[in-house]
């Protein structure tokens, strides 16, 4: 599979896969679909199909087409230009690396870092994981020096294989490789020839389709003899010398046919050796039982393709090579034993073995449920067939066959009325008999080539016809490297009547041979079909020779027309044959009335139809983890620390490594001497966070060192957006503390990066969910930020009291339709760079004082050259999510610099969308920022006042939660909470009631408690108005601070109404361009629905749980309260409001 799904987009192969009954992921165990991979621009329309589902938290599905609905800002939500105090702050931004041609980035398992290499000059040393998308894909690691900002490149270490998993960690000097575990579906995806793993895979690995060009006759061409059974002690062959020599020496398709069933037992006292062909491994080995060796307990059981080593259990010897119960592809070659009776259950007499022609680039084939967009489980294609289709003859279709065909006739297109591929249904081929005729493709494999109408509608053409199997090709003139072909399974339909298919790239050896349809071309392999009797024709222009005729064999001609005359032998001298073409295929009909027909290519696919992996990708693996020194320029590979990962990383606070293998285990190793051993510290077994997830989300745990302790937390996506935190200062005893649930976004996934500050005091997560499909979480679109545009800050140091880390600050992101958050970097100095693709970055402060959680500067899309202006990516805002600032770096030495990940599509782009990206260059950020120590003038504001009100309990009900009697305990409790929650001191922070809620302006005991507080200033602290809007955020969001502290208990059924004023507004007629509103921000229950009143400064809306009355916002009197009647209002749920009068 040469550049195949590498150079896609990522999240067009990279994905995750849902099956009926059986999820299994590529990207993330997730609800989502790959979109097509190869877009043309006369394919726009299709550009998203399949459809992803409404479940969907990652592929943005365009809607319609329209200009963003906000321009950007530095910030949104949280008014901080207002607050933000400058400082001394300069940022230089500029390229740093290019690349060109083939080599680039990769983007697959990538992995960067950035070491120190001299603290004294800030000289620091950047490591790239690259790829070659060249006709034979490569990988490497790119070492550069990195001085000032601009790169240099030291050195580049090959890889062992192009897909495989790296971990760079962030400090040398080794980095490390493994090879990833993939399902048997999952190899269809992918490059699978670095996953054929030893002992995970089962049958031949890596597969192939191959095919046979009929020469001089059946068997002989496939090494073909029969086989005996041993009837004497001694050495007994299987197969030929000659046999085994040419199957040892295949590169192409091997392909191994036997019947030969033999089970090998050691009975006590016997000596015997069984030698054996791997062809998973590609070698010969042996297993040997001498005659005082205890193996009497285990037997060999040969099963026509596959040999098993079947262990008793109270067996004391070894499978030796053999993995125990664990079938791999092998064929017998000798047994030598000095008692005949240890082979039992013998059966057959054939073994053919043969190298064939191959079909090398093959695209997935993946099975969607029309109406759902999921897609199917299945034993239908090239990885998860369970039974090989061997040596099955291929027929090109032919569609002028049947009536109301359209295009050429071997593009399969017949008009099926449908308005898309998912309308193609089998029974309507039947029903319509829209069939080929009987004979043309039963029975056998049907060859279409690919073009004019949908893959769904060419394969199930084939299925309707009868055959039994299907082979889609490119046509000669495509140039997709990295396409996938979707076929779509209607209601009611079931795979159960479906066949195998397989999908390649044009292939001129196979065509060409296969479109033999010129009645003036005789040459061939021809057979009388009463009987074995075959002639080969030669022809060359107008002159035949025919060989291993009958009697009067060989035989030369001449050709005219459709029609051969015989001149030679003179026996032969004037028979004529005449070529026609049938339904079944070409037939020649001698004069004397003997008929034959030319004998078909044959294909074949399957579990046992394999070939070696390519040249420079390394021998078969049992997988481990190679460790690589960067001072010494030599590798160790630890073959025994497990074989396939789903995910490797390293830790960012200690010499450990984390790997997360294909039994589901997490799996800690020491680091501190790679270049020796690895000894396992510790593992944690079946976790459900131990699986492979979006590949945007490069980052599976975070693990940070606090006091004395060290804490993991563990990302399990699939289950409410579970982060897990444990104390791991003892790797063999994992401790857990507490779980969150970090639903604000999304519920059930689209969580992104999640990374740890420099000292690991804070724990920063992004959302990777983008607009729609992040709608189903707690915290929907406000205030012109949409869902998944939001920057989480979590305060890890209450880990140490064994408490949940709670969410202290929501950062609002400057974002545009169909961008992501991808990546987030923090420095030592607490300054993080948030990546935004397509919107470039911001630099957030995250240290405690004036500015902080606030964006201190923004680097712009036109700054990073990202182009905004492609056509492409205003009609199709999803795409903008693949270009522009990607991953991030911050430097070590020069802890100023940040390296950016920038990607870009070319323009205009005039082939596929995966052709067109490029990965090709890091840009630099250099900031220099000095923190202020006290407000700039005019920066610092007056206090600011806020209500705390308490719903859906009473009064009495509130005071009994927080275990207080009256008003003064509320208020004590309150100033507590608040005080957590804002991380102020009680001297910034006044309440000024607490009691029941005022319904108007009388106290309502029986409708729960308000508590009405102001927020004081202070010259070197956060301004009030920024405290406030924090403490907004923060009533929005479960597990933050407020949500946790001293209010848990009634904090569930609060809101927070707070006046604010934030600048310019369009709607705006005021000269001084300000205006003011009220905000009633709901957690547990959102508002049903609101609605700015006729009254001037009111507002009404219903309250879903509170169907008996309507709540009142009333902006004069900044007060929340209730009336009987109301306006019909607009069902649309919002948690927020704003009323402009």
């Amino acid at each position: 599979m040469t550049n195949t799904i590498q150079k896609v987009l990522p999240w067009a192969l990279a994905s995750a896969f849902l099956f009926e009954g059986i999820a299994a992921s590529v990207f993330h165990h997730a609800r989502m679909l790959p979109p097509k991979a190869v877009i043309s621009q006369s394919e726009l329309t299709e550009a998203t199909d399949p459809l992803p589902t409404t479940e969907s938290p990652y592929f943005l599905q365009p809607k319609e087409r329209r200009e963003d609905d906000r321009a950007l800002s530095p910030c949104v939500e949280a008014g901080c230009p207002r607050n933000l105090v400058s400082g001394d702050i300069s940022t230089r931004t500029f390229q740093g690396l290019s690349y060109h041609g083939d080599l680039m980035l990769a983007i697959h398992h990538q992995a960067m870092n950035v070491w120190s290499k001299d603290a004294s000059t800030g000289k620091d040393l950047a490591m790239m994981q690259l790829h070659d998308y060249a006709e034979d894909d490569e990988e490497s690691v790119g070492i550069y020096t990195v001085t000032n900002g601009t790169f240099v490149q030291d050195k580049t270490v090959a890889l062992s294989c192009p897909n495989i998993d790296m971990v760079i960690p962030n400090s040398g000097p080794y980095f490390y490789e493994a090879r990833i575990h993939y399902t048997e579906f999952e190899l269809s995806t992918n490059h699978a020839e670095c996953s054929c793993i030893i002992g995970e895979t089962r049958g031949r690995c890596p597969r192939t389709v191959g095919f046979t060009i009929p020469t001089d006759g059946h068997d002989e061409d496939k090494n073909c003899s029969a086989v005996s059974m041993p009837t004497a002690t001694g050495t007994h062959s299987f197969v030929t010398e000659e046999a085994l020599a040419s199957l040892s020496s295949c590169t192409d398709a091997l392909q191994v046919i036997s019947d030969v069933k033999v089970n090998f037992t050691f009975p006590s006292g016997t000596a015997t050796t069984l030698k054996y062909y791997r062809l998973d491994l590609f070698k010969e080995e042996e297993f040997v039982c001498s005659a005082t060796a205890d193996c009497s307990d285990i037997v060999l059981v040969l099963d026509g393709q596959e040999l098993t080593c079947v262990r008793g259990s109270a067996a004391t010897g070894t499978c030796q090579d053999l993995v125990q119960d664990f079938p791999v592809p092998a064929f017998a070659i000798s047994v030598t034993t000095s008692d005949v009776s240890s082979i039992t259950s013998a059966s057959g007499s054939k073994f053919c073995g043969y190298c064939s022609d191959m079909l090398d680039s093959l695209f997935p084939v993946i099975f969607v449920r029309a109406s759902t967009g999921l897609q199917l489980s299945n034993i239908l294609s090239l990885y998860v067939l369970e039974e090989t289709i061997s040596s099955l003859d291929a027929k090109l279709v032919d569609v002028s066959l049947i009536e109301g065909a359209e295009g050429s006739a071997v593009s399969g297109c017949v008009e099926t009325g449908g308005e898309s591929s998912r309308d193609d249904k089998l029974s309507w081929f039947v029903e319509q008999n829209k069939v080929l005729p009987a004979g043309h493709v039963t029975d056998r494999w049907c060859v279409v080539q690919t073009g004019s109408c949908s893959l769904t509608a060419k394969y199930k053409l084939c299925v309707a016809s009868g055959a039994k199997g299907v082979l889609l090709m490119d046509p000669p003139d495509s140039t997709a490297t990295d396409t996938v072909g979707y076929i779509y399974i209607a209601d009611g339909e079931d795979l159960g009547s479906m066949i195998p298919v397989v999908y390649s790239q044009y292939n001129a050896a196979f065509w060409t041979a296969l479109t033999k349809n010129s009645t003036s071309d005789f040459s061939g392999v021809w057979h009388q079909p009463d009987d074995a009797g075959i002639t080969v024709i030669n022809q060359t222009n107008s002159q035949v020779t025919l060989t291993n005729g009958k009697t009067w064999s060989p035989a030369t001609g001449t050709v005219s027309g459709n029609v051969v005359t015989l001149t030679e032998p003179s026996a032969a001298a004037g028979m004529t044959a005449t070529l026609t073409w049938e339904v079944a295929g070409a037939k020649l009909t001698f004069s004397d009335g003997v008929t034959m027909v030319r004998r078909a290519m044959e294909i074949s696919a399957g579990p046992h139809v394999g070939r070696k992996p390519k040249s420079g990708w390394g021998e078969p693996t049992t997988g481990g983890l190679r460790a690589y020194n960067t001072d010494t320029n030599t590798w160790k590979h630890h073959d025994s620390v497990f074989g396939g990962v789903n995910w490797v990383e390293h830790s960012n606070a200690r010499e450990v490594l984390f790997a997360c293998t294909a039994t589901s285990d997490i799996v800690a190793l020491d680091t501190s001497n790679p270049g020796s051993t690895l000894n396992e510290l510790g593992r944690v077994s079946g976790h459900n966070a131990c699986k492979r997830t979006s590949g945007y989300r490069d980052y599976h745990f975070v693990d940070v060192h606090l006091g004395s302790k060290y804490f993991t937390v563990l990302l399990d996506d699939d289950s409410g957006n579970l982060l897990q935190f444990y104390d791991t200062t003892d790797l063999a005893d994992w401790k857990k503390i507490a779980e969150v649930n970090a639903t604000w976004e999304s519920s059930m996934g689209g969580i992104g990066q999640v990374v740890a500050s420099a000292d690991g005091s804070r724990l920063l997560l992004t959302w990777h969910c983008s607009l729609l499909y992040c709608s189903s979480g707690t915290r929907t679109t406000s205030q012109g930020v949409r869902a998944g545009e939001r920057l989480y800050i979590m305060n890890m140091t209450k880990l140490l009291e064994s408490a949940t880390p709670a969410v202290m600050a929501v950062v609002a992101l400057p974002m545009s339709r169909g961008s992501i958050v991808r990546d987030v970097a923090c420095n030592d100095n607490n300054l993080c760079m948030v990546t935004l693709t397509y919107d470039g970055a911001v630099i957030v402060d995250i240290n405690p004082g004036i500015n902080r959680y606030q964006i201190i500067s923004t680097i712009s899309a036109s700054t990073m050259e990202i182009d905004q202006a492609n056509t492409l990516l205003s009609s199709y805002p999803y795409l903008r999510m693949n270009i522009g600032a990607h991953k991030v770096y911050a430097g070590v030495a020069a802890s100023n610099n940040f390296f950016v990940e920038r990607w870009r599509m070319t323009s205009p782009c005039t082939s596929t969308i995966g052709s067109c990206m490029r990965y090709d260059a890091m840009w630099t950020t250099q900031i220099n920022y000095t923190r202020p120590t006290e407000h700039d003038e005019g920066t610092q504001t007056d206090s600011s006042s806020a209500t705390l009100a308490f719903f859906r309990m009473s009064y009495s009900e509130v005071l009994a939660a927080l275990s207080v009697t009256d008003a003064a305990g509320l208020a004590a409790v309150a100033s507590i909470g608040l005080q957590d929650a804002m991380q102020i001191s009680a001297d910034r922070l006044n309440i000024t009631s607490a009691g029941p809620i005022k319904n108007g302006v009388v106290p309502d005991a029986s409708q729960g408690a308000q508590i009405e507080f102001t927020v004081l200033t202070s010259a070197s602290g956060v301004t009030p108005l920024r405290l406030v809007e924090e403490m907004r955020q923060q009533v929005m969001t479960t597990s933050s601070a407020y949500h946790t502290g001293a209010l848990s208990a009634v904090s569930g059924n609060s809101y927070l109404v707070s006046e604010v004023s934030t600048g310019d507004d369009d709607d705006d007629d005021d000269d001084d361009g300000n205006f003011e509103r009220l905000e009633v921000l709901g957690w547990t229950e959102r508002w049903s629905g609101l609605t700015c009143s006729a009254e001037p400064r009111k507002a009404v809306g219903g309250l879903g749980a509170w169907a008996g009355g309507v709540w009142v916002l009333d902006l004069s009197l900044k007060r929340v309260g209730r009336r009987d009647s109301w306006q019909d209002i607009e069902p649309e749920v919002r948690p927020w409001l704003h009323c402009l009068r």
